[in-house]
């Protein structure tokens, strides 16, 4: 066999064993991801109710990150959404951790004292029908 073909079929087992360890790779880092993470999109809160998202922490040297948007209704007059939301998150022996009161975006970052679910609470304290994004993030 001449020596370029011989180099093309190494170069050519290389390039697809490279692809197939970054597909492996890809899948176990998206999947990671995906355990650990509630991400919600386009959730409604009707007025004086709530939604609650859990999330598992197996590692307490990792920061917890929140990020809440609310998304403006159609019914919205001056460009300011009306209402006020309220974020209360639990650890898992039932403690708030912390609550606070926002109304537009709101970003908070806390390093988990216990492993366990962790849950936040958004309360809409308003009088108008809302939807939120919510990013429930561990680092």
């Amino acid at each position: 066999m001449q020596r370029g073909y011989f180099i093309l079929i190494i170069g050519a087992v290389l390039l697809i064993s490279g692809i197939v360890i970054s597909a492996v790779w890809a899948g176990y880092f998206a999947g990671t991801i995906i355990r650990e993470n509630a991400i919600l999109s386009g959730v409604p809160i009707k007025p004086a109710s709530s939604v609650n998202v859990s999330t598992q922490v197996i590692d307490t040297s990792r920061p917890v990150t929140l990020a809440i948007n609310v998304e403006r209704n159609n019914s919205t007059t001056g460009g300011e959404i009306p209402n006020i939301l309220r974020e209360t998150v639990l650890n898992p022996n039932g403690v708030i951790i912390t609550s606070n009161e926002f109304t537009k975006q709101f970003f908070m970052s806390f390093k988990p004292a216990f492993t366990g679910k962790y849950t936040v609470t958004i309360y809409n304290l308003g009088n108008s029908n809302l939807s939120i994004d919510l990013i429930f993030q561990i680092y």
